[in-house]
């Protein structure tokens, strides 16, 4: 291989100026004004932090305010489609919908990525109407995947969490702080295994995104697995009795291939932990490098260039093959979503 490492960043925030001019005297004004978020308007800093930091190219999507409703998410996707124009290249923007079935939402999906020629689409993990695995969003995972684009997926922190002060976060004590980051990951958990009980079956060909290790679910496969049993699987008169069942009788049964088979088409991106090492060295334990892309939350958590080069370069330095490191870097990324 080449030296030259392309490093794609799959989990990047940007809310265009289109999008802001809609939030002027509603109380998301503040929290997207000030504060860390203040990162995620400045697209001339990015662009420098990617720079210094060795990203090549950004995944950007603001879904934490897809709740805001149809017309804020039309304004981002127009707003995202400028900046693709405006610098070609160095942004992979994705399309925005709350998390409905109308006519309406699906028509701006179809306007999203047949008109305005976004890569993607990134939907929130819960409304306060619904979760991703609710019967009434099949419709919508329908849709995407007739359109047969990636979908990337992001914790809904701000429906989550209070919205005083210039992040949910703002002015809560320490622990407070651990509660709601504690709180987030749950909610990726959650939507991890929605996502694998509920769509995956129905959608098998869906390129699904699960953010920050998936709440760190892989690590917990093992729980998930005890219990599994696939639709329609007969099992023998013997097993029935065993409400939880063993790695010996599992693989006695064949249960975890079937589980294994399912699993591995998810994705997961390595942001949420700032660059902490452990997680993702933990995460490869049962994911497949070429499974997992790489993320910082770049706007949100991670936004000064040194940093996010301490963790590319950690991720250079692992000790995997560098086939397995340049797909997480870059390499799988640019299947998903098509990069030249």
């Amino acid at each position: 291989m080449g030296n030259k490492w392309f490093v794609v960043d799959c989990h990047s925030h940007y809310l265009p100026p289109e999008a802001v001019s809609l939030l002027k005297g509603t109380r998301m004004e503040d929290i997207a004004l000030s504060g860390p978020m203040k990162h995620c308007l400045d697209v001339e800093g990015t662009l420098s932090v990617m720079e210094e930091a060795g990203i090549d190219m950004s995944v950007i999507g603001m879904s934490s305010m897809s709740s805001l409703g149809l017309d804020f998410c039309m304004a981002v996707n127009n707003g995202y489609a400028r900046i693709a124009k405006e610098y070609p290249g160095k942004f992979v923007p994705l399309a925005h919908v709350p998390l409905a079935t109308s006519p309406d939402v699906m028509k701006e999906l179809d306007r999203s990525i047949k008109g305005l020629g976004l890569q993607g689409v990134v939907l929130e993990t819960s409304s306060d109407k619904y979760t991703l695995g609710a019967p009434e969003m099949m419709p919508l995972f329908e849709k995407i995947n007739s359109l047969g684009i990636p979908i990337v997926i992001h914790p809904a922190v701000l429906r989550m969490q209070p919205t005083s002060g210039s992040l949910p976060a703002a002015g809560m004590s320490g622990i407070e702080s651990i509660n709601g980051a504690a709180a987030v990951m749950a909610e990726d958990g959650k939507v991890a295994t929605e996502i694998l009980s509920r769509v995956i079956p129905r959608f098998p060909e869906l390129k699904v995104i699960i953010p920050q290790h998936g709440g760190a679910m892989p690590l917990w496969l093992g729980r998930m697995m005890f219990t599994f049993l696939p639709e329609g699987f007969i099992l023998p008169e013997e097993y029935k009795p065993l409400l939880l069942r063993t790695p010996r009788i599992r693989q006695e049964l064949g249960l975890d291939e079937m589980f294994m088979d399912m699993f591995n088409k998810l994705y997961f991106d390595i942001a949420g932990f700032m660059g902490w090492l452990p997680i993702t060295q933990a995460t490869l334990l049962t994911v497949k490098p070429q499974r997992m892309v790489f993320g910082t939350d770049n706007g949100l958590e991670m936004f000064e260039s040194q940093d996010i080069k301490g963790f590319v370069d950690d991720i250079k330095a692992m000790d995997i093959p560098e086939a397995d490191r340049r797909a997480i870097l870059g390499d799988t990324a640019r299947e998903l979503f098509g990069i030249q």
